[in-house]
């Protein structure tokens, strides 16, 4: 859902099948935003967020996650990532909060 909406707002966007290959992925590519999903196969969203931030350090980082408690916020923030969107979201706050670190 997500990368349907980025596209129809004509962002150019690339999908890592799991963290190892984001982590790659942001090494080889320059990004102007990462949406991080938090459970991936292989390598989950915060160890990726982790190993990102151990060489982009400006990059930001939105985590995508079905939980909304505040443990899981804080859990967020400590990976270095600098937001979090919970799903299901609204398509206008999703758009309102990319347009917020891409400014």
């Amino acid at each position: 859902f997500a990368t349907q909406l980025l596209e129809g707002w004509n962002a150019q966007v690339d999908v890592a099948e799991n963290g190892s290959i984001a982590v790659a992925m942001v090494k080889q590519e320059s990004y102007d935003l990462i949406l991080m999903d938090l459970q991936m196969p292989v390598m989950d969203g915060y160890t990726a967020t982790r190993k990102i931030r151990e060489y982009n350090q400006t990059i930001p980082i939105i985590a995508l996650t079905a939980s909304a408690t505040s443990n899981v916020k804080s859990k967020v923030l400590e990976a270095g990532m600098q937001d979090y969107v919970t799903k299901p979201f609204n398509p206008d706050d999703f758009f309102l909060r990319l347009k917020k670190y891409l400014n």
